[in-house]
């Protein structure tokens, strides 16, 4: 009997040990993952001053927004990446990525759709002018009021900001 039970503990123990190993493996594959990610987003950045500012952001709104850390580095350095050309600040990049997420959990939407609200926002700063069309299209998919929104924020109803974007009037300020 003693030697049963001294091999399901060994194999116990056995098993315990290869769960340990499995875990450490994942998490270095995971650091190694947000190393890559924070160097794309030191890439995105001016100077370490600034690496270190959006590096603070990244991880503050990843506690804040309930976000994986990866997730929020990827998002934070393909926003960051248009922002910086056009002369944003870190603070602001972290409150558009901070704003858009907000608004989109509030709406019952998840990672997917923050993550596809970022992408029109990115299309938006990548153009260099914002479009209607990313706002009623794929942002307005995952934030169905953004049109409204974005019309009161800019002090404007919906038809205003409707005539003001065929005029080209819209910035990318706003």
């Amino acid at each position: 009997v003693g030697g049963v039970g001294g091999a399901f503990a060994g194999a116990a123990a056995g098993a315990q040990v290869g769960m340990i190993r499995q875990q450490i493996g994942q998490y270095t594959e995971m650091a190694a993952k947000i190393d890559r990610l924070r160097l794309g987003l030191a890439g995105a950045s001016n100077d370490f001053s600034e690496f270190v500012q959006a590096t603070q952001a990244t991880e503050q709104a990843s506690q804040r927004l309930l976000i994986p850390l990866a997730d929020s580095y990827r998002i934070m350095t393909q926003l960051r990446a248009n922002t910086v050309e056009l002369g944003i600040s870190v603070e602001d990049t972290r409150k558009i990525f901070e704003g858009i997420t907000a608004s989109v959990y509030k709406t019952g939407g998840g990672l997917a759709e923050v993550q596809g609200a970022m992408r029109a926002v990115i299309q938006v700063l990548s153009k260099g002018s914002p479009q209607a069309e990313e706002l009623r299209g794929q942002l307005g998919e995952r934030l169905p009021a953004a049109i409204v929104d974005f019309a009161k924020f800019t002090k404007r109803t919906p038809e205003e900001l409707a005539d003001a974007f065929q005029q080209s009037k819209v910035t990318l300020q706003e």
